[in-house]
């Protein structure tokens, strides 16, 4: 992605960064940028078959003649990714298109989970397992072929946009 702007939710991440410490503790993230520009927050997962779970939902859609307005959970490691991500069908839609993308630097998949109402929450969880990680969007789920070589981190970014990610734990 070629973003014109980026700004870094230093607040957030270090209330996240507190609230991480134990995997009973709950934090949420309000994600705001700006048309064009991107907000993000990090977590390392300190190795082993690290989860996140948690709920994200569409605050306000910005515009941007370049960036669309996303919000995205995506965890990564130098050369391999995995990534639960939100954005409107069409600028004007109603419907947000949730969708998992999945790869290395050189290559991407994609796997379509649905639908939801612009308004409507959802709730969230990727495992990563041995070889492959499961990613659950409300009632849907896929499991895709992914081995993260390397210590994976999770960013949670959003952009063109107001999003909340909300009730998140890392375990």
């Amino acid at each position: 992605m070629n973003a014109r702007g980026f700004s870094l939710a230093a607040a957030a991440t270090v209330l996240f960064a507190a609230s991480s410490g134990l995997s009973a503790k709950t934090t949420t993230y309000d994600c705001t940028a700006a048309g064009g520009a991107f907000s993000q927050m990090t977590h390392a997962t300190g190795g082993g078959n690290p989860a996140i779970s948690g709920n994200v939902q569409v605050k306000q859609l910005g515009t941007d003649s370049k960036v669309l307005p996303t919000a995205t959970v995506r965890v990564s490691t130098k050369k391999d990714f995995v990534a639960l991500q939100l954005t409107p069908e069409r600028p004007d839609s109603k419907k947000v298109l949730v969708r998992v993308r999945n790869g290395t630097g050189s290559e991407e998949e994609f796997a379509e989970l649905g639908t939801i109402s612009l308004d409507q929450p959802i709730s969230f969880r990727i495992d990563l397992l041995k070889n492959e990680v499961r990613v659950t969007a409300g009632d849907q789920s896929v499991t895709v072929e992914q081995m993260m070589r390397g210590n994976p981190t999770v960013a949670l970014t959003c952009s063109t946009g107001s999003f909340q990610f909300a009730d998140l734990s890392f375990g």
